[in-house]
């Protein structure tokens, strides 16, 4: 029984009564030293999830990057079941170029394929939150 992306689907993911499927969801609460509440994050995308996750988290807590910015940067993806590279159009030519002189097989793949990014960061300005464009700026669910 393959998913969506054509990677067949585990036993232990097999829908059943009275069962949750497994998942690579992280969603994330980052505490500041006080314990309160800095950063807020989760994403939809299947095996992408850990990977826009991780960047978005690093980038936004690591840089001055705005939220927003951060979570609409193009991605790149690797995992272990996959061969090479994905990346999004609008990926650095100069990115693209070092990985292939890495020797990484790389491939472009539709932005609509990516993990779908949601968060909430709280600073010395306030609080700002943002809905990835991936999925039309807004979350989705009930």
């Amino acid at each position: 029984m393959p998913t969506n992306g054509g990677k067949a689907i585990t036993e232990a993911n097999y829908p059943a009564p009275n069962k949750r499927p497994l998942s690579t969801m992280c969603g994330s609460f980052i505490l500041d030293k006080n314990d309160d509440v800095r950063f807020v994050i989760g994403s939809s995308g299947g095996n992408q999830i850990i990977t826009a996750n991780a960047w978005v988290t690093l980038v936004t807590l690591a840089t001055d990057t705005s939220l927003m910015q951060a979570i609409e940067w193009r991605r790149i993806h690797t995992d272990y079941e996959e061969e090479g590279v994905s990346y999004e159009d609008g990926v650095p030519q100069t990115v693209i170029t070092g990985l292939l002189e890495l020797g990484h097989n790389i491939k472009p793949i539709d932005k609509r394929s990516f993990a779908v990014v949601q968060a909430i960061l709280k600073d010395k300005s306030g609080i700002d939150a943002y809905s990835d464009s991936r999925k039309l700026g807004k979350p989705a669910g009930y």
